[in-house]
């Protein structure tokens, strides 16, 4: 199920999001854990890491939620992992978001 969501994913990838951000792929771990790999244009953002990292998780949290296509994912307490790295590819931020963070009633 995880394999199969990852690689529905990677289909249309690379995936332009807006004129700063593309998902590049999504890769699966051993333990449940499904990283999505995003490329940032993170100069042009005219934020901080920890704003971007901050608005990310609120946002990525409130689509585990609700998305129907991740139900499943979320029914079997899938660990989603987030990795954002700047159009020179050098590493941003990463997070993760574990089943107890994304099903708190508070999010």
């Amino acid at each position: 199920m995880i394999k199969a969501y990852a690689a529905l994913v990677n289909q249309q990838c690379p995936m332009v999001l807006d004129q700063y951000s593309a998902l590049d792929k999504c890769t699966v771990d051993a333990d449940k854990t499904i990283t999505f790999n995003y490329i940032v244009d993170f100069s042009k953002l005219g934020i901080t890491v920890q704003q971007l990292e901050e608005r990310m998780k609120t946002m990525f949290i409130r689509n585990i939620k609700t998305v129907s296509e991740l139900k499943e994912l979320r029914e079997n307490n899938v660990i989603f992992q987030y990795r954002f790295k700047n159009i020179d590819k050098s590493d941003i931020c990463t997070f993760t978001l574990s089943p107890e963070e994304y099903n708190r009633n508070n999010n």
